[in-house]
């Protein structure tokens, strides 16, 4: 099999891929997790004022603002073995796709510029899943799937029309949360030589009450390079 590490690139949780070379299309540049420590602040000189008798008297500074809140990095590591709905892992082979849902209803390949041939196989009721041809060129292998298919499961059972508050109770907090046009999607990420993530796409902006918010997608992608 083609190993994951020499194909998949460093992890972006929030915008996850890269374009073209992706199923799901970031809508703005951030920053993977590179390991490199952020830049110490630069000391700030408090300002002074003269005090009439030729000395010189400290001014307060204003309270410094919040910083702006970014997308979340990579945090607690999901396990690889999670990363499999319905029973296709990342990096199952094209036969065992075929095997677990039979002839697709469609099947395109296309030559990406950034890592080769592509195949994406679509299945009823909406689900894609993408594979990509292995460095021997014997097979295809999956890293991408996303389905709207309630009878489609994670490893941990979870599934379209789940509950946000369900999703917490199994996989706790998320690495990486986007809102985009009336949806939220939660990012799980498994360790930085996969670079991929498990991903919820919850209808509605998140609310203080989890139990109201239903999944409605679910997908794992892996990013290539």
């Amino acid at each position: 099999m083609r190993p994951i590490q020499a194909i998949f690139g460093s992890l972006a949780i929030a915008t996850m891929l890269s374009v073209g070379c992706s199923s799901v299309q970031p809508q703005a540049s951030v920053s993977p997790t590179s390991g490199v420590a952020p830049s110490a602040p630069v000391p700030q000189t408090e300002p002074q004022t003269d005090a009439g008798d030729g000395s010189r008297v400290t001014s307060p500074s204003p309270a410094p603002k919040p910083p702006t809140p970014v997308a979340q990095s990579l945090g607690t590591p999901l396990p690889i073995e999670q990363m499999a709905i319905a029973g296709i892992p990342l990096q199952a082979p094209e036969s065992a796709v075929r095997q677990r849902f039979g002839e697709p209803l469609s099947q395109v390949d296309e030559d990406w510029a950034c890592c080769g041939m592509v195949r994406t196989l679509g299945y009823a009721p909406d689900t894609t899943i993408k594979l990509l041809e292995s460095l021997d060129g014997s097979t295809f292998e999956v890293f991408s799937f996303r389905t709207r298919n309630p009878d489609l499961a994670t490893r941990a059972g979870i599934r379209v029309g789940d509950s946000h508050q369900t999703l917490l109770q199994t996989y706790g907090p998320p690495a990486g949360i986007r809102e985009e046009e009336g949806y939220t999607l939660l990012f799980y990420g498994v360790p930085d030589e996969y670079a991929a993530a498990l991903w919820f796409k919850l209808e509605g902006d998140l609310q203080s009450d989890p139990s109201r918010n239903r999944i409605v997608e679910i997908g794992y992608d892996a990013q290539l390079t």
